[in-house]
């Protein structure tokens, strides 16, 4: 549900613990840049990657940086830019995909994207290769380009895209979701993913849960899509994504002063 300001308190008393609730925002079409709040995050997880041995990886994404220290707030939106142009560089290749040097580092980076709380991956089980099998990842990839155009979760590909997600460890439901989105971002593929955090879900369906699990996802996607559809009707906005839509929602979550929504 769309909630205009002044947003009453809570905003409970008009849609249930439970229901996607979204401010209704001055919408843009383009998406903004990233706002970083916690740039230790960040800075955390580069440490943790260099310290056990990606150093090719960000060096292939951050030539110039040698110390997480030197890592500024505009770096966040400088590595999503080349994630991105790297995974179109993926697709543009057929099948299979991980025969492809870049899609390491891709899987790499989104995880130094999402910070330090996505460290487990690297330094539980083994590490990284024991937790992350690339294979998997790129049969992933392909049941996402070739999900059919028009159909929505939980159909088409979905099942074997959540039947492969038992085989990463250490990695969940934010992590995975954060895949998910940027690869759904392809200039090639037919559906829009958003990322499910701890933070949209405190902010927007119930602050009183748990970390995401996968039941919270589909019925996330399907409400956001609900959402998205009431705003392509308005003038300007049909061209509005739900990663457009997502990364306002989450820039305004984090603003330091807001005071005025109570989920």
């Amino acid at each position: 549900m769309l909630i205009h300001s002044p947003y009453p308190n809570p905003v409970s008393d008009i849609c249930p613990i439970g229901q996607l609730a979204i401010p209704d925002l001055e919408w843009v079409v383009v998406s903004p840049p990233l706002v970083l709040q916690k740039i230790s995050s960040f800075r955390g997880m580069f440490t943790c990657l260099k310290n056990r041995g990606f150093n090719a990886i960000l060096e292939h994404y951050f030539p110039q940086v040698e110390l997480a220290i030197n890592l500024e707030q505009n770096h966040i939106n400088t590595l999503e830019v080349a994630l991105m142009n790297d995974i179109n560089s993926v697709i543009i290749n057929e099948p299979p995909y991980e025969q492809n040097p870049l899609l390491q580092c891709i899987a790499v980076g989104i995880q130094l994207w999402g910070g330090i709380t996505g460290r487990n991956a690297f330094v539980k089980n083994g590490g990284f290769q024991n937790n992350f099998s690339m294979q998997v990842y790129a049969h992933l990839i392909e049941l996402l380009m070739t999900h059919p155009a028009g159909v929505p979760l939980p159909y088409g590909n979905w099942q074997a895209v959540m039947d492969s997600f038992d085989q990463f460890h250490h990695i969940g439901v934010s992590f995975m979701t954060k895949h998910l989105s940027f690869w759904s971002r392809a200039d090639d593929c037919s559906i829009q993913l958003p990322i499910l955090d701890r933070i949209v879900k405190a902010k927007f369906i119930n602050p009183n849960s748990d970390n995401p699990v996968w039941n919270d996802y589909v019925r996330y996607v399907v409400a956001l899509n609900e959402e998205k559809a009431a705003l392509t009707a308005r003038q300007n906005l049909a061209e509005i994504t739900i990663y457009g839509m997502e990364r306002q929602l989450f820039n305004w979550a984090n603003l330091p002063n807001l005071l005025d929504w109570h989920r």
